[in-house]
């Protein structure tokens, strides 16, 4: 397998761990007004906290994968492009230790959670707090990258072999690169128009893999 071919993989694999860490091993809270309820979050992750570990691992390794496919599709630019991807990849590259350290405090919160007569509510309420303020901070660089590298697709205009599809991908990572900025800096860490932009993150990298294996470069 060259190359290419691994990378389109890795821009596959990542999205689906995101998917299976967040969904099927989260806390099974699936609206935006259950995240921002502490009460009803600390529950969840109480009566999951097996569950929430496997989470924290699967999207930690799901952020790593979509990184080294990053990493693998800069070797395909050049020029002003590979600059623009370089900076996007360090700043993904600087989220991640955050990032994961937020999955971490989500696991400590289930755990502490999942004590005997509410014992470690208080506890777990500050945990969710500090992950919070720790995933908005790595959440606005991460989304900052992903702009980034948008730029460098746009610029390299023929990472894929059809030149609408590179246009189209380009603009898609900036706009949720965008998106997750305001909804963020301007809103709030948990809202709607985050969830938003990590779905349409999420899309448009699979996406990308797809298009890098079925349009594959001669």
């Amino acid at each position: 397998m060259n190359l290419r071919n691994t990378t389109a993989w890795l821009l596959i694999l990542g999205p689906i761990l995101l998917i299976i860490g967040g969904l099927v091993f989260g806390p099974g809270i699936n609206s935006v007004d259950e995240w921002k309820d502490t009460g009803t979050l600390l529950k969840a992750l109480g009566e999951n906290t097996s569950l929430q570990g496997l989470s924290a691992i699967v999207t930690s390794l799901g952020i790593i994968v979509i990184l080294m496919a990053f990493i693998g599709m800069k070797d395909s630019m050049k020029d002003n492009s590979e600059c623009y991807m370089w900076s996007g990849i360090l700043l993904v590259l600087l989220s991640i230790p955050a990032q994961i350290a937020e999955q971490g405090l989500h696991a400590g919160a289930a755990e502490v959670a999942a004590l005997p007569g509410g014992a470690g509510m208080a506890t777990g309420a500050t945990l969710i707090a500090a992950a919070h303020g720790i995933g908005a901070i790595s959440t606005v660089i991460f989304f900052i990258g992903i702009a980034i590298i948008g730029i460098a697709i746009l610029i390299q205009k023929n990472y894929l072999a059809v030149s609408a599809l590179n246009i189209i991908v380009g603009i898609a990572f900036m706009a949720t690169g965008i998106l997750g900025v305001i909804g963020i800096a301007g809103i709030e860490y948990v809202s709607q128009l985050t969830w938003i932009a990590w779905i349409i993150f999420m899309a448009t990298t699979l996406l990308t893999g797809i298009f890098t294996l079925v349009f594959n470069k001669k």
